[in-house]
């Protein structure tokens, strides 16, 4: 519209008609394919930090499990030990007892000097699905190995 002169002008007004049928909010649109575009990628970036963090845990839960079975006494060393140091360290990383699960292998009684196992499995369920059940994201493993002797 031209406001200067008391004669309106017909192409003015004519024009701004059509221009109302084409508005609409951009910012809706911003907000939605935001959200849209948002949410798998945050999600992808939940399932990469929880499998992070379980081959974290399954390192360090093989790591000193291994450290612990060399200072006991070969009678002492046992499965139960292996998964009870296992289980502590893997919590330390958010994780819960029952996705560990550890063995020891020794070639055979565990004796100084023998070769010791320490074989740590992490199962890594999706991110914010709490049921039980739910379908697994990945596996991670670590295998600590040693001879027998006192750590150092």
């Amino acid at each position: 519209m031209l406001w200067f002169s008391g004669k309106s002008n017909g192409k003015a007004e004519e024009a701004q008609r059509t221009d109302h049928s084409e508005q609409g909010s951009a910012l809706v649109e911003f907000i939605g394919l935001g959200a849209l575009l948002m949410v798998p990628t945050v999600y992808f970036l939940l399932s990469v930090f929880s499998m992070q963090s379980a081959a974290f845990a399954a390192s360090n839960a093989s790591a000193h499990a291994l450290q612990m079975i060399q200072v006991l006494p070969p009678e002492q060393r046992s499965q139960s030990a292996v998964q009870a140091v296992a289980d502590l360290t893997a919590s330390d990383f958010g994780l819960e007892a029952d996705v560990v699960t550890a063995t020891l292998g020794c070639e055979d009684i565990c004796a100084p000097g023998e070769r010791i196992t320490v074989d740590v499995t992490v199962e890594v369920g999706l991110p914010l699905v709490p049921w039980p059940g739910a379908p697994t994201l990945a596996t991670m493993t670590s295998q600590a190995v040693s001879w027998g002797g006192n750590y150092s």
